[in-house]
């Protein structure tokens, strides 16, 4: 819920894109003005536009630590509130053994924030900053070809507890008939709301600013034009994706790269994994929980259970759980198990790239046993995305049931995809806007594919 009211936030309050919404409650108050974060480059498209927060900020780098020059500044406050309402017709059969479901609904999402006062800070340089070249975390990252270094220069954060309800309802009829050996029929519905209370002052979004290196000052430090272009990395934000899209094969070796080790895990963890993240999927804040927490403790930083506080009560000891066995929150050393961090974070980072409305047919997909089918079909889909230009159109080959194919046109139209009125299924207009989405998708299934062979 937070990260989906942050990106709504940042959106409205900021139509040209520069504020970059924070994915999560657990690590909101990293983002502080001055406070110096890192990036690394991409090396796919759907990357977003997320820096690690680090414990180093402007004035620790500055020559003689000389901070004269900053200077914070406030705007007034400005009121902000929300109602946002995403409704779903479906209708699904299947068969378990000798039982056969015919279900038949609609569901409705609705996600109320409460009024809230925003203030936007941000940093007032009145003269040059000088970046001290002999601070050895200066010569950290630059010796990294992929790590960029960023300070924060302003943010959008909330003055009063804001609270925030999603409420989900399911209305719908079902059939069910086992063995011929007798009928029901059912009708109902289920309402489940959720609630979180968001304390004042917590960051929402933020702006930074890439801290530029005069090359005659750092001539040892900075890589080569020629090094940058052969490392293959893409910048995600917004409008930068480049003139051309990546090879597609680039996409699959990048992808089949980063899960290598989860290929080579045993069968029983391999389950536990995959089961954790089907119940995640539920709750979008969890997915970029776990991210988050991740990616700090790949950055070499400590994560406290404290941190997971804000989360659902009924996902927050499942997550646990999962991080104590990645040795993530454990008081000794992680071992073997942080050969998994880096896989893992690479799934969740796709995840949290997917629009929220498609977590959930992730699910079915997970539970009707179909991501393989599906991979099969995105496989063609992506190629011709990312290796054609505008104006084209496209129907992928499957072998995708009734059913089957209703899912994973609801799927691909929460990736921008433009669907062709009048033509056969899945008969889609080339579309730009579509690379990051389909990327992403095609990358969280290869993921749940691999735990679940």
């Amino acid at each position: 819920m937070f990260h989906r009211v942050a990106k709504q936030i940042a959106s409205e309050m900021d139509p040209d894109g520069r504020f970059i919404a924070i994915s999560s409650l657990v690590v909101a108050d990293n983002y502080q003005p001055l406070c110096l974060v890192t990036k690394l480059k991409s090396r796919l498209p759907w990357q977003r536009r997320k820096h690690t927060s680090t414990s180093f900020k402007l004035v620790d780098v500055l020559k003689g630590g000389d901070s004269a020059g900053i200077e914070l500044k406030h705007s007034d406050l400005f009121l902000y509130s929300t109602t946002t309402c995403y409704t779903a017709n479906a209708k699904l059969s299947f068969s378990l053994q000798s039982t056969e479901v015919n279900i038949g609904g609609a569901g409705k999402n609705l996600l109320s924030v409460s009024q809230v006062s925003l203030r936007r800070t941000y940093v007032n340089r009145r003269q040059p900053w000088v970046i001290d070249p002999s601070n050895s975390f200066i010569q950290q990252v630059q010796s990294c070809l992929r790590l960029q270094l960023y300070v924060v220069v302003e943010i959008l954060e909330i003055m009063a507890p804001l609270l925030i309800e999603e409420t989900n309802e399911g209305e719908g009829k079902g059939r069910v008939t086992a063995m011929e050996m007798f009928s029901l029929q059912t009708k109902g519905s289920c309402l489940k709301k959720r609630s979180m209370q968001v304390p004042a002052g917590t960051v929402v979004a933020y702006v930074v600013e890439k801290l530029c290196f005069q090359e005659e000052q750092y001539s040892g430090f900075l890589p080569s034009s020629k090094m940058v272009q052969d490392s293959l990395c893409y910048e995600g934000s917004k409008n930068e994706l480049g003139s051309s899209p990546p090879a597609f094969q680039l996409v699959k070796e990048t992808i089949k790269e980063e899960y290598e080790i989860l290929s080579y895990l045993s069968q029983p963890l391999k389950t536990k994994l995959l089961a954790s993240l089907q119940s995640f999927l539920q709750d979008s804040d969890v997915v970029s929980a776990l991210g988050s927490v991740l990616e700090l403790s790949l950055a070499g930083g400590k994560a406290s259970r404290s941190m997971l506080d804000s989360l659902d009560e009924d996902f927050r000891p499942q997550l646990e759980t999962l991080l104590d066995g990645l040795g993530v929150l454990g008081e000794g050393k992680a071992g073997d198990d942080c050969d998994l961090w880096r896989p893992m974070h690479f799934l969740c980072s796709a995840l949290e790239d997917l629009d929220e409305r498609t977590l959930p047919f992730l699910e079915i997909c997970l539970e009707k046993q179909v991501v393989a089918k599906l991979l099969v079909m995105l496989n063609g889909i992506l190629e011709w995305i990312l290796s054609t230009n505008g104006g084209s159109v496209f129907s992928p080959a499957h072998s995708l049931t009734e059913e089957e194919l209703e899912l994973a046109m609801e799927m691909l139209q929460t990736c921008h995809l433009i669907s062709q009125a009048q033509r056969p299924p899945l008969t889609y207009l080339w579309n730009k806007k579509a690379w990051s989405g389909l990327t992403a998708l095609y990358t969280v299934l290869h993921g749940l594919q691999i735990l679940s062979k």
